[in-house]
Protein backbone atom coordinates (compact mmCIF):
# COMPACT_ATOMS: atom_id res chain seq x y z
CA UNK A 1 0.00 0.00 0.00
CA UNK A 2 1.00 3.65 -0.29
CA UNK A 3 2.54 5.72 2.49
CA UNK A 4 -0.85 7.27 3.22
CA UNK A 5 -2.78 4.03 2.80
CA UNK A 6 -4.86 2.28 5.41
CA UNK A 7 -2.08 -0.09 6.43
CA UNK A 8 -0.17 2.82 8.02
CA UNK A 9 -3.13 4.02 10.09
CA UNK A 10 -5.13 1.80 12.47
CA UNK A 11 -8.61 3.04 11.49
CA UNK A 12 -10.44 5.34 9.10
CA UNK A 13 -10.95 8.16 11.63
CA UNK A 14 -7.25 8.28 12.41
CA UNK A 15 -6.42 8.16 8.71
CA UNK A 16 -8.77 11.07 8.04
CA UNK A 17 -7.41 13.21 10.87
CA UNK A 18 -3.78 12.24 10.87
CA UNK A 19 -2.89 12.01 7.16
CA UNK A 20 -0.11 9.53 8.03
CA UNK A 21 2.85 10.06 7.97
CA UNK A 22 3.47 13.77 8.61
CA UNK A 23 6.74 15.55 8.90
CA UNK A 24 6.00 19.22 9.50
CA UNK A 25 4.44 20.85 12.54
CA UNK A 26 1.98 22.83 10.42
CA UNK A 27 0.56 19.68 8.86
CA UNK A 28 0.39 17.95 12.23
CA UNK A 29 -1.48 20.78 13.97
CA UNK A 30 -3.75 21.61 11.01
CA UNK A 31 -6.27 18.78 11.56
CA UNK A 32 -6.62 19.58 15.28
CA UNK A 33 -7.55 23.28 15.02
CA UNK A 34 -10.79 23.20 12.99
CA UNK A 35 -12.10 20.00 14.61
CA UNK A 36 -11.40 20.80 18.25
CA UNK A 37 -15.01 21.85 18.96
CA UNK A 38 -16.47 18.67 17.44
CA UNK A 39 -14.16 16.02 18.84
CA UNK A 40 -12.27 17.61 21.72
CA UNK A 41 -8.61 18.55 21.88
CA UNK A 42 -7.58 15.52 23.95
CA UNK A 43 -8.91 13.03 21.42
CA UNK A 44 -7.51 14.87 18.43
CA UNK A 45 -4.09 15.33 20.01
CA UNK A 46 -3.97 11.63 20.85
CA UNK A 47 -4.80 10.76 17.23
CA UNK A 48 -2.05 12.94 15.78
CA UNK A 49 0.37 12.01 18.56
CA UNK A 50 0.72 15.46 20.16
CA UNK A 51 0.60 16.35 23.81
CA UNK A 52 -2.22 18.68 24.80
CA UNK A 53 0.21 21.04 26.52
CA UNK A 54 2.29 21.32 23.35
CA UNK A 55 -0.82 22.10 21.27
CA UNK A 56 -2.02 24.82 23.63
CA UNK A 57 1.50 26.25 23.89
CA UNK A 58 1.82 26.33 20.10
CA UNK A 59 -1.65 27.90 19.78
CA UNK A 60 -0.80 30.60 22.34
CA UNK A 61 2.59 31.36 20.83
CA UNK A 62 1.01 31.72 17.38
CA UNK A 63 -1.56 34.21 18.70
CA UNK A 64 1.14 36.13 20.58
CA UNK A 65 3.35 36.24 17.48
CA UNK A 66 0.49 37.62 15.38
CA UNK A 67 -0.21 40.26 18.04
CA UNK A 68 3.44 41.32 18.14
CA UNK A 69 3.55 41.56 14.35
CA UNK A 70 0.44 43.78 14.31
CA UNK A 71 1.88 46.08 17.01
CA UNK A 72 5.23 46.24 15.21
CA UNK A 73 3.52 47.16 11.93
CA UNK A 74 1.63 50.00 13.64
CA UNK A 75 4.84 51.26 15.25
CA UNK A 76 6.63 51.08 11.90
CA UNK A 77 3.99 53.30 10.28
CA UNK A 78 4.46 55.94 13.00
CA UNK A 79 8.24 55.61 12.79
CA UNK A 80 8.14 55.94 9.00
CA UNK A 81 6.51 59.38 9.32
CA UNK A 82 9.29 60.54 11.66
CA UNK A 83 11.95 59.09 9.35
CA UNK A 84 10.42 60.96 6.40
CA UNK A 85 10.37 64.16 8.47
CA UNK A 86 14.09 63.91 9.29
CA UNK A 87 14.93 62.83 5.75
CA UNK A 88 13.12 65.84 4.31
CA UNK A 89 14.71 68.16 6.91
CA UNK A 90 18.15 66.96 5.78
CA UNK A 91 17.24 67.87 2.19
CA UNK A 92 17.17 64.16 1.29
CA UNK A 93 20.83 63.70 2.19
CA UNK A 94 20.83 61.66 5.41
CA UNK A 95 21.11 57.89 5.43
CA UNK A 96 19.99 55.49 8.14
CA UNK A 97 22.95 56.22 10.43
CA UNK A 98 22.28 59.95 10.65
CA UNK A 99 18.51 59.56 10.82
CA UNK A 100 19.00 57.04 13.64
CA UNK A 101 21.16 59.61 15.43
CA UNK A 102 18.50 62.31 14.95
CA UNK A 103 15.74 60.02 16.19
CA UNK A 104 17.81 59.21 19.28
CA UNK A 105 18.41 62.91 19.95
CA UNK A 106 14.65 63.42 19.65
CA UNK A 107 13.99 60.74 22.29
CA UNK A 108 13.05 57.79 20.05
CA UNK A 109 14.64 54.48 21.08
CA UNK A 110 15.03 52.44 17.93
CA UNK A 111 17.88 50.45 16.44
CA UNK A 112 19.81 51.64 13.43
CA UNK A 113 19.05 48.34 11.72
CA UNK A 114 15.31 48.89 12.08
CA UNK A 115 15.61 52.41 10.67
CA UNK A 116 17.59 51.02 7.73
CA UNK A 117 15.02 48.27 7.16
CA UNK A 118 12.11 50.73 7.15
CA UNK A 119 13.98 53.08 4.83
CA UNK A 120 14.88 50.26 2.47
CA UNK A 121 11.32 48.91 2.47
CA UNK A 122 9.95 52.32 1.51
CA UNK A 123 12.70 53.11 -1.00
CA UNK A 124 14.08 56.02 0.98
CA UNK A 125 17.76 56.46 0.23
CA UNK A 126 20.15 59.35 0.26
CA UNK A 127 21.84 60.45 -2.92
CA UNK A 128 25.31 59.05 -3.47
CA UNK A 129 28.29 61.31 -3.17
CA UNK A 130 30.30 61.91 -6.27
CA UNK A 131 33.66 60.18 -6.19
CA UNK A 132 36.55 62.43 -5.31
CA UNK A 133 38.71 63.27 -8.28
CA UNK A 134 42.40 63.39 -7.52
CA UNK A 135 44.01 66.75 -8.05
CA UNK A 136 47.35 66.58 -9.82
CA UNK A 137 49.74 69.28 -10.79
CA UNK A 138 51.41 68.78 -14.10
CA UNK A 139 53.61 71.78 -14.28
Amino acid sequence: MSATGPSDCPNDEQARLHHCPQSSVRLTVAPVGPRKRENGVSTLCRLVRLSRSWFYGHDASLAARQGREARRAAQDVALLERIRHFFKASKYRYGSKRIHRDLGADGERVSERRVAKIMRGNRISAGQRKPRKPVTTNS
